[in-house]
């Protein structure tokens, strides 16, 4: 995580998208989803393409407390999952900070003052510099074409893997109710899949350079 400062403010904040980008280490512009329009939300996911995620999100409410959820995170998810927190924030608007086993460790507002938590949202994303990088080394053409067979089938593997966590958080009960026992089961099992999918693989066994003849 990358800590960035909001560019936006008032009714026309960017809080939401920098969060986005601190989370993601993007460096470059802040992108805008159009919070003014119906179509922020899918122009949100659109964004998301390319890093292999769809957000989860949690609302509080009278079926989960904030304690019940963040107990949640860490035990399904992992302890120092990197997620969104959204709520009333202390300007008299809505705003997001970035929180990670649920505490915040990063407000994009100068001001600074948290929020009143009514959602979190993660992105079951361990390490969400391995998949920046793993994104870029997926849009450098001419690195997979070098890349060696051993290579290119755990990018393979890895791309098949995260679609099948993200169709399957797809399928959560958006509309708050509960969720059932299976699907919850399911989707740790998912989660637990993609976090371990970087463990013990030596990046030196992999050659991505052309051999010199």
């Amino acid at each position: 995580m990358i800590p960035r400062i909001q560019t936006k403010f008032g009714k026309e904040g960017n809080c939401l998208e920098t969060c986005l980008c601190s989370i993601f280490e993007i460096k470059g512009e802040i992108p805008d989803f159009g919070k003014d329009t119906r179509d922020w939300y899918d122009n949100m996911i659109a964004w998301l393409v390319p890093f292999g995620v769809r957000p989860v999100e949690l609302m509080l409410d009278e079926t989960w407390n904030e304690d019940e959820i963040v107990d949640w995170m860490r035990n399904n998810v992992g302890p120092d999952v990197i997620h969104l927190i959204s709520g009333d924030g202390p300007r008299g608007l809505r705003h997001s900070v970035v929180g990670q086993g649920g505490r915040m460790i990063h407000d994009p507002h100068p001001d600074g003052g948290g929020v009143e938590p009514q959602e979190f949202t993660f992105f079951v994303v361990p390490n969400p510099k391995e998949i920046t990088d793993l994104r870029e080394q997926l849009l450098d053409a001419d690195a997979l074409e070098n890349a060696n067979t051993n290579y290119r089938d755990m990018v393979e593997d890895y791309i098949v893997n995260a679609h099948s966590l993200s169709a399957w958080a797809a399928a959560i009960n958006w509309d708050g109710s509960p969720n059932e026992q299976e699907w919850l089961d399911g989707l740790r099992a998912r989660i637990e899949t993609v976090q371990n999918f970087f463990d013990g693989i030596d990046y030196a066994d992999f050659d991505t350079e052309e051999e010199e003849g």
